[in-house]
């Protein structure tokens, strides 16, 4: 897994390849995230591979931008965290904080609605973990990411357009 996270890592920060071989490359990384033998380590592959397919313009390098193949990453993130249940609810967290990057990123198939249906799956996934110091961390993570989109929907401005149509629980 060590490497592969290198290899995603050089993959957001190359500049100097062309679109064809970037894609081969970003294609590549995807399947080999979903090749990996423990299911947390495909979600997290997975998941660093959904950013390869939204990354803004570089120094000198156009932007790359394929809302319709990150959305499929996060969706299979989302299918492999649930057949990691009821061993790992803490990685529908690691997913709804993705959701909510890419959502505040502007990415237009990542939809409020998502948003909406994460927080409620990701509340439900994190009671059903036993008292911990792991639990303690996903609900602290949970609660962090709903406070900051609580707060942008009360501060007024982009923050509250954006988040408008994303249900928050009372």
């Amino acid at each position: 897994m060590r490497a592969l996270t290198q290899i995603i890592a050089a993959l957001q920060a190359v500049g100097a390849l062309e679109v064809e071989a970037y894609e081969t490359f970003v294609q590549r990384a995807t399947l080999n995230s979903i090749k990996l033998l423990r299911k947390p380590d495909q979600v997290r592959c997975v998941l660093l591979c959904a950013r390869l397919f939204w990354r803004g313009p570089l120094p000198g390098v156009e932007a790359y931008q394929r809302p319709k193949e990150l959305v499929q990453c996060l969706q299979k993130a989302l299918n492999i965290a649930d057949k990691c249940m009821p061993s790992q609810p803490a990685l529908f967290v690691s997913i709804f904080d993705a959701y909510t990057y890419h959502f505040e990123k502007g990415v237009p198939s990542v939809l409020p609605a998502h948003l909406s249906d994460l927080i409620a799956l990701t509340r439900d996934q994190v009671e059903t973990m036993r008292a911990g110091s792991e639990r303690d961390e996903a609900v602290a993570h949970l609660r962090n990411i709903v406070g900051h989109i609580a707060k942008a929907k009360e501060g007024g401005g982009d923050g509250a357009a954006l988040y408008a149509d994303v249900v928050l629980p009372a």
